[in-house]
């Protein structure tokens, strides 16, 4: 509530005027070592001096979200994942899984197919609920630009030739049987863009594992993207079966909400040489595997293989 002479905002015309400046938002701290912040203002800046005035021409809402890391802290403890819930960190082709390594876990997997596409992905869990998605890379030629549908435009933006995606950001666990909850929980938030066209997308999922049995696990996946050309949802869903404890089997869908012709289906085998240490044999439809790629059909099937890797 501003007191006193003087003016703090003014319009396109440089009309000059008195406006109040109001803060809203919330923190939440989910672990001692990672705190979230979203908030919405009219205040130009934090600092003292800026934070009393609106933005320059035009008052405004801002909306802001912040992840603050805490490396001195201590984590929440839980119970140690056994053999069979370990492997599932290592993640499908198309659809993620909600564990996630223990804290001061790196995690690596490299994949590549008969098309040339190449993917690349390193994490680190900076907690036992939080992992940080520091590389998600990407190049996609299988695009099949010559398409006639609704998603030409995006695929001519984001996976033209010479495409390169790299995007940046996190998973965090909301439910975990290690915890005492009945099932496993993630939201995993990206945001990046394609470095040949310059343009930037944010993708976020929701990630719900299950085990049905000692062998058998679910996967269900609801998935959005914010492009600015062609906002979209889909539904992933997939099976993860554990045959023995070297060989797991998983086939997935990935139901696209706003084009069922853009829909597609993957099977992996995949051979665990250790519970560190997993080969993936994979035929697949789905455009790729980075994020919004997942979530589109390629003209083409694929064959690929993806090596993942904890340390």
């Amino acid at each position: 509530l501003l007191y006193g002479p003087g003016y703090n905002s003014f319009d396109n015309n440089l009309n000059f005027s008195r406006k109040n400046i109001y803060n809203f938002g919330f923190k939440w701290d989910p672990t001692p070592r990672v705190g979230l912040i979203a908030s919405i203002t009219n205040a130009f800046g934090e600092t003292p001096s800026t934070g009393h005035l609106t933005i320059p021409s035009g008052n405004l809402p801002l909306y802001s979200f912040k992840l603050q890391l805490n490396t001195d802290y201590y984590d929440l403890p839980q119970r140690s994942l056994n053999f069979e819930e370990y492997t599932l960190i290592h993640r499908g082709h198309t659809l993620n899984t909600a564990l996630l390594p223990k804290m001061g876990t790196n995690q690596i997997s490299i994949d590549t197919d008969n098309k040339g596409n190449y993917f690349g992905f390193y994490g680190y869990s900076f907690s036992n609920l939080f992992q940080l998605e520091i590389l998600n890379l990407g190049t996609i030629h299988n695009n099949d630009l010559n398409r006639d549908d609704s998603f030409s435009t995006l695929i001519n933006t984001f996976y033209k030739n010479g495409n390169f995606n790299n995007r940046f950001g996190g998973k965090l666990v909301l439910l975990s049987p290690l915890k005492g909850d009945p099932i496993w929980l993630s939201s995993r938030v990206t945001l990046g863009r394609d470095q040949s066209s310059d343009q930037g997308y944010l993708f976020s999922e929701l990630i719900n594992t299950h085990k049905l049995n000692s062998k058998l696990f679910s996967n269900i996946n609801p998935k959005l993207t914010w492009n600015g050309i062609k906002t979209f949802s889909a539904v992933g869903l997939g099976l993860i079966y554990e045959l023995n404890k070297k060989i797991q089997l998983i086939p997935e869908h990935n139901l696209n909400l706003s084009d069922n012709k853009n829909s597609n289906t993957s099977f992996i085998i995949r051979h665990l040489s250790s519970k560190n240490k997993s080969i993936d044999l994979y035929i697949s439809d789905a455009l790729g595997t980075q994020d919004m790629a997942q979530m589109l059909k390629s003209k083409d099937l694929r064959l690929g293989l993806k090596f993942n890797y904890l340390f």
